[in-house]
């Protein structure tokens, strides 16, 4: 059964990209079958996957537009490209998901858009889903959610960095709570850790 983990973090600068790319490269070493998708309009996964966008393939945004009627509708197996260094596949993203908000408006359930895109032969081939959410609290992180059977979140060692960590807890919550009930937190990720003692009073924390 193909399991589906958000790497999600409000804020930016966290690590969050890194942390989705590595562990997808990870399994799929592990001969998993693996897709990760870019689900941030700054778009640096696809950019640690070497994407080139110039093949004229769809992207995420063509799948979300085409998926809510604004376009013709698109296949997501058109939009999967392969990184042959880290032996997984991926579905790339641009500028244009930072319209989501926009074009989302007044779409009728449209936190569960993701979920419905994914619900699809092609992506249940795979062992794992990897998302890269963008950094927010909006409607792209509850698609990504929703979407989700896990969530592990990405937290920068900062004495700061916990009162967004309680806010997207919250949001986590609320998911659980309403329309996702199966959504798991896997854990939480300590990252940029160096060996000061202000890094190991948080960690322990």
């Amino acid at each position: 059964m193909c399991k589906i983990i958000s790497i999600a973090n409000q804020k930016g600068g966290v690590g969050k990209t890194t942390t989705a790319f590595n562990i997808a490269t990870a399994l799929a070493l592990k001969n998993n079958k693996v897709l990760a998708i870019d689900f941030d309009p700054q778009a640096d996964l696809s950019k640690y996957a070497d994407f080139d966008n110039t093949d004229g393939n769809p992207t995420m945004s063509d799948l979300l537009i085409g998926k809510v009627g604004m376009s013709k509708a698109v296949k997501i197996k058109d939009c999967i490209r392969h990184n042959e260094v880290n032996n997984l596949d991926y579905i790339p993203c641009d500028i244009n998901l930072a319209n989501a908000d926009l074009f989302l408006a007044g779409v009728l359930s449209r936190e569960t858009i993701l979920k419905r895109i994914l619900n699809d032969d092609t992506v249940k081939q795979y062992d794992y889903v990897i998302i890269d959410c963008n950094p927010s609290l909006g409607v792209l992180l509850m698609n990504a959610l929703t979407a989700s059977s896990g969530v592990i979140i990405p937290v920068q060692v900062q004495d700061f960095a916990f009162g967004g960590l309680k806010t997207l807890t919250g949001v986590i919550t609320q998911i659980q709570e309403t329309i996702n009930p199966d959504l798991e937190i896997l854990g939480v990720l300590p990252t940029m850790v160096d060996r000061t003692n202000a890094s190991k009073r948080v960690v322990e924390q």
